[in-house]
């Protein structure tokens, strides 16, 4: 359990930091949660908090998904945009676009219901272990997020 003390403690470090990284959730984060995923839109004031973020200029801002990354940039339209990893962690859209993402093997294909949620294992798996060998993360795992704690030369 999060003591005050490790909540203050913990953002006065970001405050600190010449800069740091906000990993958000978009769906029931950032926007609730909606059986017609194009109604989900951003809370109110959601966007312009997002977009201040940004301007700062301190904070490297990343949206996760389980959508494709390409769905959230016309829901939020931030600008720059911001780097958007989608399909829970394989996919990863650049601010400038490009986009990212490792070819499944046609083999595999007709296993993909079963195969995806192995990839997402493992891809999870993968980004935790470079977020911890880097030391550029601290992961709190009591409430499962992944912040800069130091530095900014880390990148997925």
């Amino acid at each position: 359990m999060l003591r005050q003390q490790n909540i203050e403690e913990f953002l006065e470090s970001v405050a600190r930091a010449e800069r740091s990284v906000l990993l958000l959730d978009y769906d029931g984060t950032l926007a609730p949660f909606s059986v017609d995923r194009q109604r989900a839109v951003p809370y109110p004031g959601v966007r312009n908090l997002l977009q201040q973020i940004i301007d700062g200029g301190r904070t490297r801002l990343v949206i996760v998904t389980g959508r494709d990354a390409h769905e959230i940039d016309p829901f939020l339209r931030l600008r720059p945009a911001p780097e958007i990893w989608g399909s829970h962690g394989l996919q990863r859209l650049l601010p400038d676009g490009r986009s990212q993402m490792p070819e499944i093997p046609s083999e595999t294909a007709e296993y993909r219901p079963a195969t995806r949620n192995r990839i997402f294992a493992i891809n999870k798996t993968t980004i935790w272990n470079k977020l911890r060998r880097n030391k550029c993360f601290r992961v709190e795992e009591s409430v499962d997020t992944a912040v800069d704690a130091a530095t900014s030369t880390c990148l997925l």
